[in-house]
């Protein structure tokens, strides 16, 4: 990536408040970075930050006391990842859902499409189905691919759809965008899904493969039995997570199953309509 545009004037200001200009057009994925967006970068920071005395004292422990320790250093996707983790989690009041889903027409489905896919050199996973289900999904439900303005006076409803994947990386948590999923295949999906991953894993993201996602999805790698919530991100009104798909034979039931759970900004009131959407 290129060096990030900015004037003067801005970064001159975010030298004085101690942002990267660099780090933030990556953070939010454009190659301008104006004075608005480090006063939003360090409007994050404060309420990220804004943790009382008495909190911080549950951190300030001496682990070496309770055997060897070892200090490794956090990479900077590692920290960026966190503080917008944490300020999501204590900006959006969230409200989750959980549900189970029957699997055996789209588990059929896909076995019948994996010769063809295989033949293509693309590894159809159910991943694919969940992002295609939650674009459509989406398109039912117009509220859900929205974001609220910052005075909670405006709900911007998104004429795209655009869905994040979160990839589990030894750097931190990297979200990158499959875009137009509407108008794309199953193998076109699962394909590009694939492609993303593996430049998540190598540090090859570029800032336009993040940022601006309808809804992203992470799959936490929760046992069948088990549901994961995740908070939903900045800029984005709601999250999806699935669950493992439990086969047949091993949960001995009729037919496989996931379990898909939304957790999304209470401050809209989409209760009723998030139980809907996850089915």
């Amino acid at each position: 990536m290129g060096r990030i545009s900015a004037s003067p004037t801005t970064r001159r200001f975010a030298a004085e408040n101690g942002v990267d200009i660099d780090a933030l057009g990556l953070e939010i994925g454009e190659d301008t970075v104006s004075k608005t967006d480090v006063k939003r970068k360090l409007d994050a920071r404060v309420s990220a930050t804004a943790v009382d005395a008495a909190q911080l004292a549950y951190w300030q422990v001496d682990h070496s006391a309770y055997g060897p320790v070892m200090a490794q250093k956090r990479s900077r996707v590692d920290k960026l990842a966190a503080a917008n983790l944490t300020a999501a989690q204590q900006i959006i009041p969230a409200v989750t859902h959980h549900d189970r889903a029957d699997m055996t027409e789209i588990e059929a489905l896909r076995h019948r499409l994996k010769p063809d896919a295989e033949a293509r050199g693309v590894k159809l996973t159910a991943l694919a189905f969940h992002v295609k289900a939650l674009a459509k999904s989406l398109a039912i439900f117009p509220n859900f691919n929205a974001s609220l303005s910052t005075d909670g006076e405006i709900l911007w409803l998104k004429q795209f759809f655009h869905i994040g994947i979160a990839v589990d990386t030894p750097f931190g948590l990297m979200v990158p965008v499959i875009r137009d999923v509407d108008q794309k295949g199953l193998l076109t999906i699962a394909d590009e899904i694939y492609q993303m991953a593996k430049h998540a894993q190598t540090r090859k993201l570029r800032p336009e493969d993040m940022g601006g996602a309808s809804m992203s999805m992470g799959g936490g790698g929760m046992p069948p039995d088990r549901n994961l919530s995740i908070g939903s991100k900045l800029g984005e009104m709601f999250d999806a997570s699935i669950g493992q798909t439990i086969a047949a034979e091993k949960e001995k039931a009729a037919s496989p199953k996931f379990h898909p759970s939304t957790t999304g900004c209470s401050r809209i009131g989409l209760r009723s309509a998030m139980k809907r959407l996850s089915r």
